[in-house]
């Protein structure tokens, strides 16, 4: 099989997982539910892709709505820096989308620091990445709104890397040696 061929597979499959995620989540429609917001799962596709990614990763994680910003669908010029990031030994994740029988493995989220070609500060972020057999896959990269996220008055970057604590190593076990 094509590596264009594996990677739409590989799509589908995350697709398929998502859509799963999601209606366990959103569970059977009530007749007095308010209309949700989001576009529906099967429809989902560019920019609606990435804000429902958005508000999926807030609402799992507890974060306000919106507190992601500004948010960024993976973009292949930064494959070398997922790349770099996921070999890195310090890096650290959050199972964000536990592995279930039928998916295409689980969905992760990892603070990330890394700095875009045309500028010079670094750049605190998040990265979620779909892992699964000897694989991964980004599939947004977000920056933080100012302010506290929690009752314990902690931003953002401070609260992800407090619960960020399964390693490369774990990852790696789980897995097999991941690559793009």
């Amino acid at each position: 099989m094509t590596m264009i061929g594996k990677r739409l597979l590989h799509f589908f499959g995350l697709a398929s997982l998502l859509t799963a995620v999601c209606m366990a989540a959103i569970g059977v429609p009530h007749l007095n539910r308010e209309p949700s917001p989001e576009p529906p799962v099967d429809n989902v596709n560019g920019p609606e892709w990435t804000q429902f990614m958005r508000h999926y990763t807030e609402q799992q994680l507890d974060l306000p709505r919106d507190h992601l910003h500004p948010v960024y669908r993976h973009n292949l010029r930064y494959a070398q820096h997922y790349e770099n990031h996921i070999r890195n030994r310090d890096t650290r994740y959050y199972l964000l989308v536990p592995e279930f029988e039928g998916s295409q493995g689980a969905i992760y989220i990892t603070p990330w620091t890394w700095t875009r070609p045309e500028e010079v500060i670094p750049r605190q972020e998040v990265l979620v990445v779909n892992f699964w057999r000897e694989s991964y896959n980004p599939i947004i990269h977000a920056g933080f709104r100012q302010g506290a996220v929690n009752d314990r008055g902690e931003w953002a970057w401070d609260y992800l890397n407090r619960i960020a604590t399964i390693t490369p190593d774990q990852i790696r076990e789980r897995y097999g040696h991941v690559r793009f």
